[in-house]
């Protein structure tokens, strides 16, 4: 019997990073530093639409209006949702292309995307959706270890596929 033992592993890989991007779904992903707001990370997915309109929007104002100092403020707001836009799609051509440049992409953008929100944990929460500063919690940690392992199947994905031969 002949089996890829790149090819099992890539997909074991595959397989816990969204293991780990699901939980993170269900784990605090971030509060409020004065601890009002609890959001947990299925809610930062659903309303994390409206930060990236407001950040897209600020960064081009700020762009047209040559304020370089806010073009960074505003792409650390957009930049975290985008991020799951990136890890859904590392998941589709992870599981079925055979593009590794997609894979690469879309991995590589992921990471970027979630060490963002790391580097500068912002988020616009509240009734107000005054851009604060929040506390990371374990849910932001998880679905940055499942872009980074996102990362690691597309390298499994990248080694040059050795047959192996397994008796029985």
């Amino acid at each position: 019997m002949e089996a890829s033992l790149t090819k099992i592993s890539e997909k074991i890989v595959i397989s816990f990073a969204l293991f780990l991007y699901v939980a993170s779904l269900f784990s605090v992903s971030f509060t409020a530093m004065d601890g009002t707001n609890i959001i947990y990370g299925y809610e930062a997915l659903t309303f994390g639409f409206i930060q990236t309109i407001l950040g897209l929007m600020g960064f081009f104002g700020a762009l047209f209006q040559l304020q370089l100092d806010f073009l960074v403020v505003y792409a650390l707001l957009f930049l975290p949702w985008l991020a799951n836009i990136a890890m859904l799609l590392s998941f589709i051509f992870l599981y079925t292309s055979k593009n590794k440049n997609l894979c690469k992409i879309t991995t590589i953008f992921g990471v970027i995307c979630t060490s963002a929100f790391l580097i500068k944990p912002e988020a616009t929460i509240g009734e107000t959706m005054k851009i604060v500063t929040v506390a990371v919690s374990s849910g932001a940690y998880l679905w940055f270890v499942a872009s980074l392992t996102l990362l690691l199947a597309y390298l499994f994905k990248s080694i040059p596929n050795k047959q192996i031969n397994q008796d029985k």
